[in-house]
């Protein structure tokens, strides 16, 4: 579906082709990293890189919380279907495809729309200086269309989950509540001292509506694990957004790195977030397994409390990877930022 869409633009294109703006500038030379991205992004459609097609590796960002509220919510379908365990799992998967495809484009609507946002800011900074609207190769109108046809395959992905969904008002209401906050996000970063927060609010809903789609409404463990999401974007999108910093210092762009450069000790800083995700992670899993448990949605508590064990553990290896990478990252170098993604 999300391919269909390249293609009506693309054909929607050569009617506008002739009015679509051509860049005389010669491309400036970054730093040899962001060379290296704009030769990959050079290979591609104008439109995958519009939509950040081309590199998938952030939509994850995006997919995974929609996962964590699904995965919330299982103890409550196991729970409506007693009689089987094939046929709740089956229904699950169906939710997280449907999750998965939505996130996908929402980051393809979202990312154009940044860019048209910001594609002044764009020409001044060195790693983004190449992407379409910036460098000329599409039109603002031919972003809106792209937008629209994104928005479109969110709305036919909208559908389908309130067909299905357990409590499909309070589904379509998180999601009305979530567009503004997507919406205002570039200009966030004009205000906001610290837009990474209005960024992880954006990321982050995923869980309350795959946890609302699923069970039927919004657990308190989807609410503790939305506010470590929040505090997990801040993380990541603090780090990558180490690489502009000079050119962000040199811009009205706002962002919690400036704060955190001018820190002592700015690793500390994201590490204390990235404990406040892993504490929020263990205490949403405490709630909602608990509360599984002494309904004997998933079975046995000795089962829950295997499945709390082995989550334990992972959360454990994950936060010493994190951190190990973390100490080693050289915060003033592109490459080591561009290696948590």
């Amino acid at each position: 579906m999300l391919a269909l869409c390249v293609v009506v633009v693309m054909a929607v294109e050569v009617s506008l082709s002739k009015h679509a703006p051509h860049s005389s500038r010669q491309r400036e030379t970054p730093h040899l990293a962001v060379r290296r991205a704009s030769q990959l992004s050079a290979r591609c459609s104008p439109y995958l890189r519009l939509g950040r097609f081309h590199s998938l590796s952030g939509a994850f960002y995006l997919i995974a919380p929609c996962w964590w509220g699904l995965a919330l919510g299982l103890p409550d379908v196991f729970d409506r279907n007693t009689a089987s365990l094939l046929l709740p799992l089956l229904f699950t998967l169906l939710f997280a495809l449907l999750f998965a495809l939505a996130a996908l484009a929402a980051r393809a609507a979202g990312c154009a729309w940044n860019d048209l946002c910001d594609r002044d800011i764009d020409r001044q900074t060195a790693r983004t200086r190449t992407r379409p609207l910036a460098q000329g190769d599409l039109s603002k109108g031919q972003a809106l269309l792209f937008i629209f046809f994104a928005l479109l395959v969110c709305l036919a992905c909208l559908l389908a989950l309130l067909a299905l969904a357990a409590a499909p008002v309070l589904l379509l209401l998180l999601v009305c509540a979530i567009l503004p906050v997507a919406a205002l996000y570039p200009f966030a970063k004009r205000f906001v001292s610290v837009p990474q927060i209005v960024l992880g609010i954006a990321f982050s809903w995923g869980i309350l509506c795959a946890n609302a789609a699923l069970s039927g409404d919004v657990s308190l463990a989807a609410l503790v694990l939305t506010l470590g999401g929040v505090a997990w974007t801040v993380f990541y999108d603090t780090i990558y957004a180490w690489q502009d910093i000079e050119d962000d210092r040199r811009s009205t762009m706002k962002s919690l790195t400036l704060w955190l450069a001018q820190r002592r000790h700015p690793k500390r800083w994201l590490a204390f977030f990235y404990a406040l995700f892993l504490a929020s992670a263990f205490l949403a899993l405490g709630a909602q397994g608990e509360g599984a448990a002494s309904k004997g949605a998933i079975g046995m508590e000795i089962t829950y409390y295997l499945l709390l064990l082995l989550y334990l553990l992972l959360l454990l290896l994950l936060a010493l990877w994190c951190y190990i990478d973390l100490a080693r990252c050289n915060l003033r170098k592109a490459h080591d930022c561009m290696a948590f993604f």
